[in-house]
């Protein structure tokens, strides 16, 4: 054999081995993109929709030493509520992984590390790209998904509009059984646990007093028209206070963040405006993810797909086991 033969020979196989590797790859994504499809269509849980009130609520608390107030949910006692009819929807059992963030990343044409292990840790994003993720996975799914509404979001993690202090599997906030224990993982985000590490809510919803927080599509009349709201309770602050109707606000222009940076390095803010922004959001949130519905009112019996929860259980009064103490004065 000459030595252009064994040149093109080698050249050749290296084709050859670099076209099989694509080709492995490409079917790798495939399969993992029909996964995500399949376990999406056989987990979204049915949320039979009613009418409820929204907002701020009174309910039963116990005592570290036994008495029972009844008391309002979140820390003020007035809060604006309204009666609000949810029609019957589907929501995602659990937050999105950062398996399949990165699987939806590769799909726009970037990259997201993944680190071993970390593969169903919950994954951060952005407001506009969770609103992309959901619309994504309903493309590949068939789907109409979206983000939840605030108002889907508070009647999902109230049960159908009861009333816990908690959207925990009973109501009740016990650290290291049914909610994320900080005490013990002083790491945070490097020792968050997996999704659905603790028991679901009794619609079999994981991970709304833990993990990340959840992005909500809409916000309320009277936001500011640049707000946009996150729900639920995260490791980054004190899930404990946390309760269902408290919410969270950031702004969808970047312009308090920029304000807040600049009065970081400068001392002051540049003008009255900016200063309000900055103090009404600070700095834009790092620890909120994506859990998408569906909009659809049919039951799974009609639609083919979805799981249909079992009866709610829930266990007043509620009560804390903390560490703070939180709810024994």
């Amino acid at each position: 054999m000459t030595r252009k033969s064994l040149t093109l020979l080698i050249a050749g196989a290296t084709v050859l081995v670099a076209a099989g590797g694509l080709t492995f790859k490409t079917i790798d994504e495939k399969r993992a993109r029909a996964n995500l499809i399949d376990s999406t269509r056989a987990t979204m849980v049915f949320v039979e929709g009613g009418t409820f009130t929204m907002g701020n609520y009174r309910a039963p608390l116990q005592r570290q030493d036994g008495t029972v107030i009844e008391t309002y949910v979140a820390d003020h006692s007035t809060s604006e509520t309204r009666q609000v009819t949810v029609d019957s929807f589907y929501i995602a059992p659990r937050q999105v992984t950062q398996s399949e963030a990165a699987l939806f990343d590769r799909a726009q044409g970037r990259a997201r590390d993944v680190a071993a292990g970390m593969e169903n840790r919950p994954a951060a994003f952005s407001h506009q790209e969770a609103t992309a993720y959901c619309a994504w996975l309903g493309d590949a799914a068939g789907l109409p998904m979206r983000l939840p509404t605030e108002a889907e979001w508070e009647y999902m993690a109230r049960s159908r509009g009861q009333t816990p202090f908690w959207p925990t599997d009973n109501g009740s906030f016990e650290y290291g059984r049914n909610v994320f224990d900080l005490s013990t993982l002083p790491r945070m985000s490097q020792d968050r646990p997996d999704v659905a590490s603790f028991p679901p809510n009794p619609l079999g919803i994981y991970d709304l007093s833990g993990g990340l927080y959840d992005w909500v599509s809409d916000r309320a009349a009277t936001d500011p028209e640049e707000a946009i709201i996150f729900k639920g309770g995260s490791d980054y602050s004190s899930a404990l206070y946390e309760t269902i109707p408290t919410r969270g606000m950031s702004d969808s222009t970047g312009r308090a963040y920029e304000a807040t940076l600049k009065a970081m390095l400068t001392g002051a803010y540049e003008s009255a405006e900016m200063e309000e922004m900055g103090q009404l959001y600070g700095l834009p949130p790092t620890h909120v993810g994506a859990r998408c519905v569906v909009e659809l009112d049919q039951r799974p019996s009609e639609t083919g797909f979805g799981t249909v929860p079992g009866p709610i259980l829930l266990s007043p009064p509620y009560r804390a086991t903390s560490p703070e103490g939180w709810g024994t004065d």
